[in-house]
């Protein structure tokens, strides 16, 4: 059994189906190139993460199809669908499925740029002593999750896509008398002023992934 492995949360690129916020802002194009480079960034970030301090990484895309980007990460990377009617049950399923094979399972979405070796260093230390580790984003989501137990009553009934995410979150582990450790908050890349805060460290963003 693996002490952790992290999974990689993503949609499968299609145009017009990803980063659909950004859309009227800058075209489905560009969003879809956006996406491309955010999946892929965050990625090969989980190489050098897992090179770094072991364990290993999993992509994880709602729906298979086509996909010449996705091919390519699945010659290394090991590929699983997400199972469930939403986010929150493709999460719960996750979890369970990754507690299979390691001791702390650790669930990344695709869109925020800024997390470090470090930051998941961090998460990895607090599932030694916490049974969940949250890093929130400053819209009141949160850009990574950790678990050492399944807990499903964490994810239900939860507005996802909103600023109350968090904070639901906070009522659930509430109602089934869990504690968790919370670091950040981080951004991620959601709406046309985080794509401006983007462009001050990746300028050429988005740009045509082939």
């Amino acid at each position: 059994m693996f002490d952790h492995i992290i999974i990689q949360f993503a949609k499968l690129p299609i145009l017009g189906k990803v980063k659909t916020r950004l859309s009227p802002d800058i075209g489905d194009q560009s969003c879809l190139e956006l996406h491309r480079q955010l999946l892929q960034y965050t990625h090969d970030n989980l190489k050098q993460v897992t090179d770094k301090l072991g364990g290993m990484s999993v992509l994880s895309i709602d729906q298979l199809g086509a996909d010449s980007q996705i091919e390519a990460i699945a010659k290394t990377t090991p590929l699983l669908v997400q199972q469930g009617s939403d986010l929150g049950e493709r999460m719960a399923n996750t979890i369970r499925w990754g507690l299979k094979l390691a001791k702390k399972v650790i669930i990344v979405g695709s869109d925020c740029p800024v997390l470090t070796v470090e930051y998941y260093k961090q998460a990895l230390n607090e599932l030694n002593h916490e049974a969940h580790v949250f890093i929130n984003a400053e819209d009141g989501g949160y850009v990574l999750v950790g678990a050492t137990q399944a807990c499903d009553d964490l994810f239900e009934n939860v507005p996802w896509g909103t600023d109350d995410v968090m904070a639901v979150t906070f009522e659930r582990l509430g109602a089934a008398n869990k504690k968790a450790a919370i670091l950040g908050p981080l951004w991620d890349v959601d709406r046309i002023d985080d794509l401006n805060r983007l462009k001050q460290l990746k300028s050429n963003w988005p740009n045509e992934i082939t």
